[in-house]
């Protein structure tokens, strides 16, 4: 079997980045997208931190400076702004219940060793050093679990390479995927619930001026009638019995494939009925990962259909 492939991205603070508001680090920042690394360069730990915080779940690691800039403004070259960055990280990964690896990347290796920890080091001064950082960052990347779930079901995120869909559906979709087996019954009904919220996030998108598919009159502030989407999507007439007064919607065909018309099903009734306070039905992991599995082929399906349009 061929070993997935994970894709990297790495936070990088370093007050030597840029001069005079020009990137002279340019080549580092290449090297590492040849490698397969995303860098997010900062001159300052507290801009840097500032965005790890916004999009935390997004990076696999840290690469620090020895001596560096605490803030904008600041003087660079400061021996303490290590120390601060390590309490500033020291400080996010408890509100987060993580931690992101780091590592320093520097050409004061001289002065790291009361200040670095344990944290691994790499020399700015010494070409092979350039290696072993960009495979220590991979290898932070592949050891988390969500990168190779990520990997492994590629075709279904392409959803969010696209920007489809909101970004913190990603990392939904990720919990759905690492929980779908061997989980008891009350996190079983919590992601049942949450896979049906995608079906909202998927008809916000086949209402957008680009798709032009569902009509309005079917949403009712930020909630879909499923009902009423499902009948319309399958190529169905939709009586408005809700509405005054009452009329027809007739679709101009069929745009959902049968199969997953019968899954859309699977994802929105199933949460409904396991989901009931009187049900006493037994269901278990594998009616959860029945509904996963749906999600994910009509997330392709979603994906193909939008660039399609927007191709047109």
């Amino acid at each position: 079997m061929s070993k997935i492939t994970v894709k990297a991205k790495a936070l990088w603070i370093d007050d030597e980045y840029t001069r005079d508001g020009k990137v002279i680090a340019q080549d580092f920042i290449d090297n590492a997208a040849e490698a397969g690394i995303i860098i997010v360069p900062f001159d300052n730990t507290v801009d840097g931190l500032a965005e790890l915080e916004k999009r935390y779940l997004d990076f696999d690691a840290i690469i620090l400076d020895a001596w560096g800039r605490l803030a904008k403004g600041k003087k660079g070259d400061d021996p303490t702004a290590l120390g601060n960055s390590n309490d500033m990280l020291h400080d996010l990964a408890m509100r987060k219940h993580r931690s992101i690896p780091a590592c320093i990347y520097s050409g004061h290796m001289g002065d790291l060793e009361s200040t670095g920890g344990k944290a691994p080091k790499f020399d700015k001064h010494k070409g092979t050093d350039l290696d072993k950082l960009l495979a220590w960052v991979i290898e932070q990347a592949e050891r988390r679990d969500e990168n190779v779930v990520i990997a492994k079901h590629s075709e279904v995120f392409k959803v969010f390479d696209e920007n489809l869909l909101p970004g913190d559906k990603k990392w939904e979709l990720v919990k759905l995927l690492l929980e779908a087996d061997g989980i008891d019954a009350a996190t079983i009904k919590a992601n049942n619930a949450l896979a049906r919220t995608f079906i909202d996030a998927i008809l916000d998108g086949l209402n957008t001026e680009s798709a032009s598919v569902m009509p309005a009159e079917f949403q009712t502030g930020t909630k879909w009638n499923m009902t009423y989407a499902k009948m319309f999507l399958t190529g169905k007439e939709v009586e408005l019995r809700d509405r005054m007064p009452r009329r027809t919607l007739t679709p101009p065909g069929q745009t959902l494939p049968e199969h997953l018309g019968w899954m859309l099903g699977t994802i929105v009734n199933t949460p409904s009925s396991t989901g009931s306070h009187d049900y006493r039905e037994k269901h278990t992991q594998y009616a959860h990962r029945a509904v996963v599995n749906a999600l994910c082929e009509l997330l392709i399906w979603y994906h193909d259909f939008i660039m399609s349009k927007r191709k047109k």
